[in-house]
């Protein structure tokens, strides 16, 4: 009876370390899961992984209307992390090739030359804003293609139109976007609109994946099979 009771206590006393270890690690994990989701989204970081991986997206090889359409967005809603995603969209395009950086600055440089001269004249930006983005888009890529090549042929105006459509729509998408990512937002429920722009961010920021690998294997193929 004795060796009985000793056996129950042992038992009993391991069964209150676990569960006060298994508090412990809870508490832990909450505490941990908090502080990540601080540094994120309240001190900024998701907008430098995103610009990262935007800086680096690209259509056909040679079309950047993500970076832009980004920078323009965050620039008007969250001013204060524009410097922040305009370091973290050229660091993302000079892992691709230097001239895209060039062209990214080039158009940052116009869009912000046209939101001060627009602001002047029409006080609603969020209805001018992919007006500037389409616009800064198309003239950064024919000045820098013209200075390239020195000439211009239809090809070269086609590209840029397709550029500077493809940016202003991606603006109004975005538009959508950013509050549902710096927001703590605490409905379970979302609008369609909302739902369908998530998901071509989050297909846009895994096109920045491309090209990049880890140990041999291709990111965005990890990346695709997680979704």
């Amino acid at each position: 009876m004795e060796r009985v009771n000793r056996t129950l206590w042992v038992y009993g006393a391991v069964m209150v370390g676990m569960n006060h270890l298994q508090v412990r690690v809870m508490t832990f994990l909450k505490v941990l899961k908090a502080r990540l989701y601080s540094i994120f989204f309240f001190k900024g970081l998701i907008f430098s992984v995103i610009g990262f991986l935007l800086g680096r997206a690209l259509i056909l090889t040679e079309l950047s209307p993500f970076s832009l359409s980004f920078f323009a967005t965050t620039f008007l809603m969250k001013r204060e992390r524009a410097l922040l995603v305009a370091f973290s969209l050229i660091a993302g395009a000079l892992t691709v090739e230097p001239e895209l950086s060039i062209v990214l600055i080039a158009s940052m440089l116009l869009f912000l030359f046209f939101f001060k001269l627009l602001a002047f004249i029409y006080d609603d930006s969020y209805k001018t804003l992919p007006v500037m983005v389409g616009l800064s888009l198309f003239l950064s890529r024919i000045s820098f293609t013209w200075t390239m090549q020195q000439e211009l042929v239809p090809y070269d105006y086609f590209l840029a139109t397709v550029e500077a459509g493809l940016g202003l729509i991606l603006t109004l998408i975005f538009l959508q976007c950013i509050p549902l990512i710096t927001t703590q937002n605490n409905r379970y429920t979302y609008k369609v609109e909302e739902i369908i722009c998530f998901m071509i961010l989050l297909a846009s920021i895994l096109t920045g994946l491309i090209g990049l690998n880890i140990n041999g294997v291709q990111a965005e193929f990890v990346a695709w099979r997680s979704m």
